[in-house]
């Protein structure tokens, strides 16, 4: 379905760029690509998903379950639950053990309700860890010298 220039409804972790952002936010979105879930490696974790089937008002739909009651991911070589699945968008993921997260969505958009907060989070979480890791690593091989 085409999804230019249009908005959706999301629901998140509330963890890394989602961090102290609330539940139900308007994204803008500029293209249509998804995301299969079926082909998602162990060391991605689902962050953020939309409903397929409410996207004109903020009225959820009755059997989404939304992922801060548990929707998504895997644990421990456990599938994924195709029926949770089928409902949603996938429109968030997220390194188990690195820094890297993906959006489907553009928070820097006007039409993205705390988009200025993601790109905040993105910047002080991940880019200020980073140098963090970078300059751990200059100091480790220093210190072997």
């Amino acid at each position: 379905k085409p999804m230019h220039g249009k908005k959706s409804i999301i629901e998140h972790d509330g963890k890394g760029v989602f961090a102290g952002l609330p539940q139900d936010l308007e994204v803008m979105r500029y293209h249509s690509l998804i995301v299969d879930a079926g082909t998602l490696p162990e060391v991605l974790e689902i962050t953020a998903t939309v409903s397929n089937t409410n996207q004109k008002s903020k009225i959820k739909n009755p059997h989404f379950v939304p992922l801060r009651q548990g929707f998504g991911g895997t644990s421990r070589g456990k599938q994924r639950s195709k029926m949770r699945l089928e409902d949603v968008e996938i429109m968030g993921l997220r390194h188990k053990k690195y820094p890297i997260e993906g959006i489907q969505f553009h928070p820097e958009s006007f039409g993205t309700e705390g988009g200025k907060k993601m790109v905040e989070n993105f910047l002080f979480q991940k880019v200020l860890k980073i140098k963090d890791q970078k300059s751990n690593i200059k100091n480790k091989f220093k210190n072997q010298k």
